[in-house]
């Protein structure tokens, strides 16, 4: 995922809440390193992978739906927790290339959303959304054959706004519109009702 990583190994114990310890040894050089980042707004590439209980959105971009994708046990008062230990993890990398050009290619995804605003795209102009298939051989990711998804103007649309709002609470996170790409029958949906596209994909 190309994000920098340092590894360490501690002796320390403490509850794990969903699997996540940070010893208290750490702590203050967590808190220095998190004082010292720089949010970036509205990424160029948002890389993300993700189980059947795990989806959401990062940034402006979100797994709706994976196939056989994997389940983790969760702790909480669901009884039983929903565990599939034998299904796919889902990886998508979304990429704006340019003016209302975006780029998407994923692993076991059946639908996903790409959210917009006016500082990521013109609403006057179409917009370009291309899909490809990753596949594995011989143990390496490749690319496989890209296919237009979505060309088309996408509309402003209150309910989107008021979504982001409600979910993300955040005002850095308020996107106008949406644009949902669902792979396996190849219906592209606008957010917007009646506003719908078809697209013929090789099978």
């Amino acid at each position: 995922m190309k994000y920098p990583v340092q590894f360490r190994e501690h002796g320390e114990k403490g509850l794990a809440h969903g699997g996540h310890f940070l010893p208290e040894s750490e702590v203050p050089a967590m808190v220095e390193w998190v004082g010292k980042q720089k949010r970036k707004l509205n990424p160029d590439v948002v890389r993300m992978t993700r189980e059947g209980n795990h989806l959401g959105a990062i940034h402006w971009a979100r797994l709706i739906e994976g196939k056989n994708l994997a389940q983790l046990e969760l702790p909480g008062p669901e009884s039983p927790n929903p565990v599939k230990r034998d299904g796919k993890i889902a990886t998508l990398f979304a990429t704006r290339k340019g003016q209302n050009l975006f780029e998407v290619m994923g692993q076991h995804i059946i639908k996903y959303d790409l959210y917009f605003n006016s500082e990521t795209v013109d609403f006057e102009k179409p917009v370009t959304i291309t899909t490809q298939k990753i596949q594995l051989q011989g143990g390496t990711m490749l690319p496989g054959e890209k296919k237009l998804s979505y060309k088309k103007k996408v509309k402003k649309d209150l309910a989107v706004l008021l979504y982001g709002y409600k979910n993300f609470r955040d005002p850095n996170r308020l996107y106008d519109a949406r644009v949902s790409i669902l792979l396996e029958s190849a219906l592209v949906q606008n957010s917007t009702p009646n506003q719908k596209i078809f697209t013929l994909s090789r099978r």
